[in-house]
């Protein structure tokens, strides 16, 4: 499940970017050899001459230095399916002189602060640079081009969407791309007309032959290119249909300020018979005057969607209705002022001053724009909904510029005004003829979300309000200046509250003793009142914290308590959050009496289960403390999970073979077991906000509520301590691989680590991961084998040293399940002819009939204790990468493919070893550098490395060969 959260992530940065801001290039900073800020800034795709001979990509180079374009390429991604398009398939032009054309000698360096024109040159093509500079009314010289020699048929499709991108000389679609732009958006996998007629796509430019072509521009975003994308921010109107300036680079525009039009207040039942007063209010917290002539309301009623925003939805054009204010209709918006959208149903004929009765206001007719409803349109009154503004262009996703949803609590069902028991409650209530109440809305503190726009819907200061139309409260405003304020010292207390242990299976019958411990490591006291426990089910989910979920509000119980319950934790305090079952009367006594403690009242708070309701014992669960807004995401302060390995089916608490085992046991009314969490060494991640569950240490422990072990929070307020020593751990490297030792039964297969840092790592809970799909593109996100790196006394002959010293390598021996611990260090020697001591050795213990497979590629890796796949793996190493998802020979015949090392049985195995890579481990794939011959047919040398396969850390070679002896340590320097 966590394997696909980079996929997520990279799709929403990438639609993030299309949305996101632009700033001027001459704010870009530099650096002196920063080629990676060669930007591509325009793209003219259709020319208007006949034959399109004249399409180009320009490019520019903001840093202080010139770059050298030999050997650039342009790629061009044709897979418009692909959620990453820059791994998919692709059609490389490689950057090129052509004096012909040039009419002198190609320059091919691109200086400082200036621009190159990329010129597609299609096959067969004679011309020169002063047809080019026909074509487009410029005067550009031979030294501002470079070109592409394009085969036959080759060129910019028109029509279709695709991607292209500058791509350093190595040539790797990842690590050496630059920067990336795409063009025909809208088309999506499909196609894109010039003059779209209703239902068809625009293109993002017009081409008439010999008559009109336009370009497609782009800027640097706000935030800098995004690591993974590298997509130039593609902006909305200002990209799209623009005249070509080949060798010009315009200023970035900014943003209109109708992209800070916010949704304060919303009224769907007003009190009058007829609901003829409906109304949504607007903000403008810019500096600018906004004319909302063509701006438009959305209202979505598909609540089913993830992203309602992208659902089925009602478009309402904000008008101007003079005959009901009795005056012109003023459409424009001042600076720091309010405008109030007034629904008006068919057929009601009457005027402002009916607005003003109905709220009891005095408003002028400048503070009003309207939208004419449909026959038997509105706002429902019982279901959830969303509503949002949006701008003229009216994309739903580019053009939305705020949103905010009411009666979330009904989601797919219904509410009720006054709700029972079981029952949704609206976050309103009306009584006809009598009174109606508002919801409004706060702007968040991290700013608008740049995915969902959404305005902050705050348990309980936006429900159940008195209507104040016209005015807009200080505090939901009070950080709009600016989407990057710094949260407040008491919101930035409660956002730190962690979850540090939950116990889902008390030992005596019914269970009544369910409990989640939080945790406060700040400096300040926090008010758990309105906070809420969130519990999600839906392990299917790729990001569970936005699956259908069971609130708990966090209450007092003060006849439990013995007393009034204190919902205020203490700054480095824990709080019991104690979880009630339906019926049950008993009281603190009772529950130190299960866990044997001797907890106060005052270290409770409480949640009120509903009927049924409580943690599983054999499934796995999220659980999250959530903040008083009650977004499952912005709201979201801490999250864990328990029964990881159940996934989405079962898990025992006494597991068999091939059966999964669940994080506790339960005995009866004899014991229980917790489940404990650690946080983060580099902190919660800001999208998961998840803590740490290590394997050995967070699973099958004794329960203490109240009571916190140090190491659990001994990284918070050190984060970047944390990440120095994560360094460390990150420099273990996979250097040699045994899959096919020589005596039968291939009894001493080994992987060799080295670690590279400078300090020592203990790899107690570090893992070997095994991975067997080869079909796909990131194995590393595949299903998996994992083991366990452990000790092994038995073979070691004394106590196992789990601590690999700096500079030096441990040798990781696969022992297999048949033979169990029988063989001893000296039986490996004997394999090998080594003279390897005892503490050289760590390993892993295998299950039935596992192992390294032997003609077949696979992948290895290193894993730090957490064990996420993508975020605590080291390094990754593969072999037998010729035969691919196929098979190999030992000895291959004429068209066989060969393995990566041969094995005659008791005479002779070779290993596979690794290089460090030129430019360091990949970010994403963590692979150590296989290099073909180079890295096959070796003799096995465990615990001994060539000086080449490091020779990238130090930059020089030492001596023919390194025997790697472990150094002189402390205990205390140990990571």
């Amino acid at each position: 499940m966590k394997n696909r959260y980079k996929a997520i992530v990279s799709v929403m940065t990438l639609l993030a970017l299309l949305l996101g801001f632009s700033i001027p290039f001459v704010t870009i900073p530099t650096q002196a050899a920063d080629i990676d800020r060669l930007l591509i800034t325009e793209i003219v795709p259709a020319p208007k001459a006949k034959g399109e001979a004249f399409e180009y990509i320009e490019l520019y180079n903001p840093t202080d230095s010139a770059i050298d374009l030999t050997g650039f390429k342009i790629y061009y991604y044709e897979n418009m399916k692909s959620p990453e398009p820059w791994t998919s398939d692709v059609i490389k032009w490689n950057l090129v002189a052509n004096d012909e054309l040039s009419g002198g000698r190609t320059d091919m360096f691109i200086p400082s602060k200036s621009t190159k024109v990329v010129w597609l040159i299609p096959k067969g093509y004679k011309g020169s640079i002063q047809d080019f500079n026909k074509e487009y009314g410029s005067t550009l010289t031979l030294d501002q081009f470079v070109y592409i020699q394009l085969e036959e048929g080759q060129g910019l499709i028109n029509d279709e969407q695709r991607y292209v991108a500058v791509v350093g000389p190595d040539g790797d679609q990842v690590k050496d791309r630059i920067s990336m732009v795409a063009y025909n958006v809208q088309a999506g996998a499909g196609k894109c007309k010039y003059e779209p007629r209703p239902g068809e796509k625009a293109c993002d430019f017009i081409r008439k032959e010999d008559q009109l072509a336009e370009s497609v521009t782009y800027y640097y975003p706000a935030n800098g290119l995004d690591p993974i994308t590298k997509l130039m921010d593609y902006k909305l109107p200002y990209s799209i249909h623009q005249k070509p300036t080949p060798g010009k680079i315009v200023p970035a525009r900014q943003a209109a300020a109708s992209d800070l039009l916010l949704i304060t207040e919303i009224v769907p039942a007003p009190k009058t018979d007829g609901e003829h007063f409906e109304y949504i209010e607007l903000y403008n917290p810019g500096e600018s005057e906004v004319d909302l002539t063509g701006h438009k309301i959305y209202y979505y009623d598909y609540t089913s969607s993830k992203e309602p925003w992208t659902s089925t939805v009602t478009k309402w054009d904000m008008v101007a209705m003079d005959t009901i204010i009795g005056n012109k209709t003023d459409m424009k918006m001042k600076p720091h002022s309010v405008k109030i959208v007034w629904l008006i149903k068919p057929g009601f004929n009457g005027k402002l001053q009916d607005f003003n009765k109905e709220y009891g206001t005095d408003l002028e007719p400048n503070r009003f724009v309207f939208v004419k409803l449909g026959a038997g349109q509105g706002l429902s009154n019982d279901q959830q909904r969303f509503v949002a503004v949006v701008g003229p262009e009216g994309d739903q996703e580019k053009d939305r510029i705020s949103m905010v949803t009411y009666n979330e609590e009904a989601g797919s069902a219904k509410c009720k005004y006054v709700a029972k028991e079981n029952e949704h409650a609206c976050d309103f209530t009306r009584k006809a003829n009598q009174s109606s109440e508002s919801v409004n809305y706060y702007y968040p503190s991290a700013g608008l979300d740049p995915a969902t726009k959404m305005m902050e819907r705050r348990i309980p200061d936006s429900l159940h309000q008195i209507p104040t139309p016209g005015t807009v409260m200080p505090e939901q405003l009070s950080v709009q200046t600016s989407d990057a304020a710094q949260p407040t010292p008491e919101t930035q207390a409660a956002s730190d509250i962690l979850i540090t242990e939950i116990v889902p299976a008390p030992k005596t019958d019914g269970e009544q003793f369910e409990y989640v411990e939080l945790y406060n490591p700040t400096d300040h006291a926090v008010d758990l009142t309105g906070y809420k426990i969130y519990y999600y089910e839906d392990t299917n989910s790729i990001e569970p914290w936005t699956s259908k979920v069971i609130p708990w509000d966090i209450v007092g119980m003060d006849s439990i308590a013995g007393g009034k319950t204190s919902m205020i934790i203490q700054p480095r305090s824990t709080k019991v959050v104690w979880l009630i079952k339906k019926g049950f009367s008993g009281n603190v006594q009772d529950f130190n009496k299960e866990y044997g403690t001797h907890l106060n009242s005052d270290q409770f708070v409480f949640v009120a289960l509903g009927a049924g309701q409580g943690l599983s014992n054999d499934q796995q669960r999220f659980v999250a403390i959530v903040g008083p807004g009650g977004d499952k995401v912005k709201d979201r302060i801490s999250m864990i999970t328990y029964n990881e390995a159940a996934g989405n089916a079962k898990c025992k608490y006494a597991a068999k073979e091939n059966e999964r085992a669940c994080d506790f046991v339960r005995k009866a009314n004899q014991s229980t077991e917790s489940v404990n969490y650690y946080y983060p060494a580099a902190g919660l991640s800001p999208v998961t906000k998840m803590m740490e569950r290590r394997e050995l240490d967070s699973v099958h422990q004794k329960p203490t509520p109240g009571t916190i072990l140090p190491m659990q929070v001994e990284a918070y307020g050190h984060e970047g301590e944390a990440q120095e020593s994560q360094a460390a751990i990150g420099s273990l490297l996979i250097t040699e691989l045994v899959p096919a030792p020589k005596t039968e039964a291939e009894l001493f297969e080994y992987i060799e680590l080295y670690n590279h840092s400078d300090k020592p790592i203990d790899l107690t809970g570090y893992k070997i991961y095994y991975y067997k799909d080869m079909k796909s593109n990131e194995p590393w996100t595949s299903q998996v084998t994992k083991w366990s790196i452990v000790p092994s006394d038995k073979i070691s002959g004394g106590k196992t040293d789990m601590v690999i010293r700096p500079g030096s390598t441990k040798v990781v021996w696969l022992l297999k399940k048949a033979y169990g611990e029988v063989f001893s260090t000296q039986d490996f020697n004997d394999e090998y002819g080594t003279n390897l001591t005892s503490d050289q050795f760590v390993y892993v213990k295998l299950g039935e009939s596992e192992g390294l497979d032997n003609d077949v590629q696979r992948y290895v890796s290193i894993v730090a204790p957490r064990g996420n796949q993508v975020s605590d793996r080291i390094s990754m190493a593969t072999y037998n990468v010729a035969s691919g998802s196929g098979k190999c020979k030992y000895a291959p015949k004429e068209g066989e493919i060969g393995c990566d090392y041969v094995r005659k049985g008791d005479e002779l195995a070779e290993s596979v070893i690794y290089f460090y890579p030129a430019n360091g481990l990949d970010p994403i794939s963590k692979i150590m550098e296989h290099r073909g011959p180079l890295s096959a047919h070796h003799k096995p040398t465990p615990g001994s490395l060539l000086p080449e396969q490091l020779l990238n850390l130090t930059g020089k070679e030492e001596g023919s060969e390194m025997s790697l002896e472990r150094g002189e340590y402390s205990a205390d320097e140990t990571e």
